[in-house]
């Protein structure tokens, strides 16, 4: 049966692939690998946290934006460089401080999670291998529905996503670390950084994997 139905399932997608040929851009993002991103790794300074990649690189752009349709491979090739950088964070804080370690996607409102068919992020962070250093948990949640932030002029980003997020029960011991996919004003991280605040938190760390 599994052979009856991976031959089907090979068959429909050489249909697809004749019917819709892939871009010339689609099938050279189809055929990257990990370790041809590591020359572009360079985690620069965000907030309380790091941004992995730039998101002026063309490559990277088009990476980010497969991802956010749904594309698994490109979100595959971003997870070596956020576990190295969520187990090193997590190393410091278990091993030097003694401190649980929370990692907390950044929440999408649920009617923006049914048009994007998911959370990529929180679809991203689920394929990292499982570690004794940290778990991950979806604390965050968007309380009111906000206008997409690309496109907006950068002194309205931070009014649109304002009071937008709430966060579930916290631990003031615990460290945080918050995920997105890009940052470039940094609106919609330090608005969950207020939520978790305003219920305790003390520790948190933040992460993109592309920033401006």
């Amino acid at each position: 049966m599994p052979e009856y139905y991976n031959g089907i399932m090979k068959l429909i997608k050489e249909i697809a692939d004749f019917l819709f040929p892939k871009t010339s851009a689609e099938a050279a993002l189809e055929n990257l690998s990990a370790h041809s991103l590591r020359e572009r790794y360079a985690p620069s300074d965000i907030l309380a946290g790091y941004a992995l990649f730039s998101y002026r690189d063309p490559l990277i752009r088009s990476l980010i934006w497969q991802m956010k349709r749904g594309d698994r491979h490109a979100m595959s090739l971003f997870v070596p460089f956020l576990e190295e950088v969520i187990q090193s964070i997590a190393e410091d804080a278990r091993l030097l401080y003694g401190r649980p370690v929370l990692v907390v996607p950044i929440p999408l409102h649920p009617k923006r999670e049914r048009e994007r068919g998911g959370n990529q992020v929180s679809i991203l962070l689920d394929m990292l291998p499982r570690s004794s250093l940290w778990r991950l948990r979806e604390i965050l949640r968007r309380t009111r529905y906000t206008r997409p932030q690309r496109g907006l002029p950068r002194f309205l980003r931070m009014h649109n996503v304002k009071g937008s997020m709430e966060a579930g029960r916290v631990d003031a011991d615990t460290l945080y670390i918050l995920v997105d996919d890009v940052v470039t004003t940094g609106s919609t991280l330090k608005e969950g950084v207020r939520a978790l605040k305003e219920k305790g938190a003390e520790h948190i760390h933040t992460i993109a994997l592309a920033g401006v």
